[in-house]
């Protein structure tokens, strides 16, 4: 129990930091196919994109819940805020997802797979957007597991953006424990559909995370990405907090 505190104050100071030297967002992980059945859950995340030559610094944070309907179907609702270009933060996007999970790993060797559908509506002048998610996790043994999800996306409305979106995501982890987590992780955003452009211009970030149990209802992650690209941020802190009852 020692241990499990000291890693979330841990998580907390780095956070606080982090904080105090920039302000960004990336809000992101890479989600998992699987959903447990009875859950409820409030996720609270955080996120600073360090200032770099190009772009200052940004804070974002996002709150939600989620509730399993069963071990088939959840449902989740989203409050996405961040800092506009005066440092003020703003309410931006009221965002649903529905995810269905098809593949059970108990009956499928380890494997789960699922689809998503996420709407995104607009709390300021952004564009709205209509996205299909398809998660996968696999477990490797009893100690490692490897995620991979693809999301397409359309905007909507006056300034979007035409076209079909194509980003991935990835994730390797390994347990220490029952409780804790660590790994590597790849957000790639790839631009259009057929118009991907060159590397530079995609938005492409690797990094690494924690992800623990505090307590049996209290769960810390902390992550850090770093950018691989001309038009990814150079870093990007996050804290997620989630609250199971």
């Amino acid at each position: 129990m020692r241990a499990r505190w000291s890693i979330a104050f841990s998580v907390m100071v780095i956070a606080v930091v982090a904080a105090g030297r920039a302000a960004g967002q990336s809000l992101s992980t890479v989600p998992s196919a699987d959903i447990p059945a009875g859950e409820r859950l409030f996720d609270y995340r955080a996120g600073f994109s360090l200032p770099d030559d190009e772009r200052p610094g940004r804070f974002g944070q996002r709150l939600h819940y989620q509730h399993s309907l069963d071990d088939s179907w959840r449902l989740r609702l989203i409050l996405l805020q961040g800092e506009n270009a005066d440092g003020v933060l703003k309410s931006q996007n009221l965002i649903a997802h529905v995810h269905h999970q098809f593949i059970e790993s108990e009956a499928a060797g380890g494997w789960d797979s699922s689809i998503r559908f996420d709407g995104f509506v607009p709390l300021d002048r952004r564009p709205g957007r209509a996205r299909i998610v398809i998660l996968n996790a696999v477990e490797l043994d009893s100690v490692w597991q490897v995620r991979g999800d693809v999301f397409i996306a359309r905007e909507f409305g006056e300034e979007a953006v035409g076209g079909l979106q194509l980003e991935t995501r990835a994730e390797v982890s390994y347990a220490l424990s029952s409780k804790t987590r660590i790994g590597a992780q790849a957000f790639d955003n790839w631009n259009r559909i057929g118009e991907f452009g060159s590397f530079d211009s995609q938005r492409h970030q690797i990094g690494f995370f924690a992800r623990t149990r505090v307590t049996r209802q209290v769960g810390l992650e902390a992550g850090w990405l770093i950018g691989v690209s001309q038009s990814a941020p150079d870093a990007d802190l996050r804290l997620i907090a989630t609250y199971a009852f």
